[in-house]
């Protein structure tokens, strides 16, 4: 609260503060005085505008060929199946030609040089009420240059524990190997891929090599 004489001009202990005043008479030293009173107003803060942080980016959805589908994770392929690629091994050429040494029914020759065959293990399970057959030739291989190798299976001839998905139904998983030959120099750059028939929806799977 300030005090001043009449016609005296008010201060304030703020530059710019607003103040409300009144004239009073009071009693000074046994004499009667008109006085002012003023009082400074309550004033409220302007608040500068705050600016939202932005939010952070939506993570890229897991099963693009920039983002794939890792090894050992369980995704939805399309609407009837589930999928794992449980592992990815490219040192078992030697192998699949000693388990086709002396089988009369298979005429497939080992790789030339500088290709190899290719086994990735997988586990399929069925979402839908129908029981249905998956065949291991919807699982093609890509390179980061967009080549496609689209024979599993019959490149390879026979292999150990070939995936057999018959008639599986809803609920019940199938695990086995597909197969592929592929050149020795795309080994590095490869992704597993199936694309849904129906919505034409690719999603890719790395083979963590």
């Amino acid at each position: 609260m300030a005090l001043g004489l009449t016609g005296a001009a008010s201060t304030s202990s703020a530059a710019g503060a607003k103040t409300r005043c009144k004239g009073v008479t009071r009693a000074l030293h046994g004499k009667k005085k008109q006085l002012r009173i003023c009082h400074g107003l309550k004033t409220t803060p302007r608040l500068s505008p705050t600016t939202k942080p932005p939010s952070p980016p939506a993570p890229p959805r897991v099963g693009t060929k920039t983002n794939p589908v890792p090894v050992g994770a369980n995704v939805r392929i399309d609407e009837s199946w589930r999928l794992t690629l449980l592992a990815a091994d490219p040192n078992q050429t030697d192998a699949i030609v000693a388990f086709q040494r002396g089988d009369p029914d298979n005429l497939t020759l080992p790789p030339l040089p500088g290709f190899q065959y290719l086994l990735a293990r997988v586990s399929l399970t069925r979402t839908d009420t129908e029981p249905a057959t998956f065949s291991p030739y919807s699982l093609d291989l890509t390179t980061v240059d967009g080549r496609i190798y689209d024979d599993a299976g019959p490149a390879c001839g026979t292999y150990m524990d070939p995936l057999e998905a018959d008639g599986v139904a809803q609920g019940q998983t199938a695990v086995g190997n597909v197969c592929w030959k592929i050149a020795t120099a795309d080994l590095q750059k490869l992704l597993m891929l199936y694309t849904d028939p129906f919505t034409g929806a690719t999603t890719y799977f790395s083979l963590g090599l």
